[in-house]
């Protein structure tokens, strides 16, 4: 419970709709009694008639008298359906009351302002004592700003050329700013499944656990997505990988001269691209295209360790 709204005139207006509840309860049961009473009001002119005209076939009777039993009964008949009809609308009074109390009082609830989620008040509009409204047009002030701290979702944006590896529980490492580098590590728990028109982009959401309340809502953070893993893939720098009208290509060297050497590549990471047919890795590669010498010129090969 955040707040609760004074409304008096609300609670009047449920005490009124309950006072009705209960006056058309009662009418229900004075036209439950009513139709009883026309029912044995109708046996006992039944029987009456019955007698009427047993006398009246021996000629101890008048025919008028027998023709006021008729009528008698006729008119208790009458009375018995109207009570009828009475009773069914009693009933239906009393839906109708009962529904318009129900309405009174799930409007009377929203007066108790109740937080949808456990988590913390971010951020607080109102004070004891102040007049608040519902929202109109352009007026839509919040009361309140409730956030949910024991999972922090993470927004990231994938680039288009990278959305084909993605897919939904792939490892994330979350490393926000100012904890020094130190990650946390969760997985892609869903994405937009839609490219925004200006970026390219897709929007994709991670989802952390945060037990300890470490991390908080509005942080910044740097994203690293393990879309896809090859632990066994050849690489070279992305340096030595040129491109023509006929595709990609490195410079190798073959009888110490330099020859160009087709080539198709896969995925890029961390400055380095995939090499997938072409290529052994027992073949020397020129580690940058741009600076290497033209085709066919005579070389003495230095072989580089790159780790070195």
């Amino acid at each position: 419970m955040l707040a609760v709204i004074d409304l008096p005139e609300m609670e009047k207006q449920l005490a009124e709709d309950e006072a009705q509840l209960a006056s058309k309860q009662s009418a229900l049961e004075t036209a439950r009694r009513q139709v009883v009473h026309d029912r044995a009001n109708v046996v006992l002119q039944d029987v009456t008639l019955q007698r009427q005209a047993a006398l009246f076939k021996d000629g101890w009777v008048p025919a008028q008298m027998l023709d006021q039993n008729s009528a008698n009964t006729a008119i208790a008949k009458a009375d018995l359906g109207v009570a009828k009809a009475n009773r069914t609308l009693a009933a239906h009074q009393i839906d109708l009351a009962a529904a318009t109390v129900e309405k009174t009082k799930t409007l009377l609830a929203y007066t108790q302002i109740v937080a949808p989620f456990d988590g913390v008040v971010a951020r607080r509009l109102v004070n004891r004592g102040d007049l608040v409204q519902p929202p109109t047009g352009t007026l839509m002030t919040p009361l309140f700003t409730v956030q949910r701290i024991d999972i922090i979702r993470v927004f990231c944006d994938v680039p288009e050329n990278d959305v084909p590896q993605l897919h939904i529980g792939d490892p994330a490492i979350v490393k926000p700013i100012g904890f020094n580098g130190k990650p946390f590590i969760g997985k892609v728990t869903r994405s937009s499944l839609s490219l925004d028109p200006g970026t390219r982009n897709m929007r994709t959401e991670i989802d952390l656990p945060n037990q300890k309340e470490r991390l908080y809502p509005g942080m910044y953070a740097e994203v690293s997505l393990e879309m896809n893993r090859r632990p066994d893939a050849l690489t070279v720098p992305a340096a030595a990988i040129g491109s023509d009208g006929d595709g990609n290509f490195v410079d190798t060297i073959t009888d110490n001269h330099v020859t160009r050497l087709a080539i198709k590549t896969g995925l890029t990471d961390n400055g380095r691209i995939e090499v997938t047919t072409g290529l052994s890795e027992a073949t020397p590669v020129l580690t940058n295209i741009k600076s290497a010498p033209s085709m066919g010129t005579a070389v003495q090969p230095l072989a580089v360790n790159e780790n070195s």
